[in-house]
């Protein structure tokens, strides 16, 4: 299993790459809640 950690790593490194916006990320160890903004 994917250890949610994990994820929201892997978020924040593509959030990173690609210049888009994470405007919150909470997680617990079995959920995971992102909110990314695309903006021009």
């Amino acid at each position: 299993m994917i250890k949610v950690e994990k994820v929201a790593q892997t978020i924040k490194d593509i959030t990173d790459r690609y210049g888009i916006k994470l405007l919150e990320i909470d997680h617990t160890g079995i959920t995971l809640i992102a909110r990314i903004g695309f903006f021009s």
